[in-house]
């Protein structure tokens, strides 16, 4: 359920063409992991929503916030975190915008 709140925080900030919306989602995920165990099925999913943000991202600061939530996913499980971005073909990706 939380997620499908997510998805739709990420849709409205598109529609609205308003990143600044979007960010919001980042931040009750990072919450959310921050606060609470058990989440590591929902690593992929989160990953797969922040990968199709960062993928059409136009702002620094927006593309920032969403590393920042990939790297919170590594903090919170670093082997589920890698191998879904492994997966998706993205950890490469990730890495070099960290770095």
């Amino acid at each position: 359920m939380m997620l499908q709140l997510i998805g739709k925080i990420f849709e409205d900030g598109t529609k609205l063409e308003n990143e600044m919306h979007s960010m919001v989602a980042v931040d009750l995920l990072m919450a959310l992991l921050e606060h609470q165990e058990g989440l590591q099925s929902q690593i992929d999913p989160i990953n797969e929503l922040y990968l199709n943000q960062l993928s059409a991202a136009k702002s620094t600061d927006y593309k920032n916030m969403l590393i920042q939530g990939l790297m919170m996913n590594l903090w919170y499980d670093q082997a589920t975190t890698i191998q879904s971005l492994k997966q998706r073909g993205a950890l490469e990706q990730v890495f070099t915008f960290i770095l």
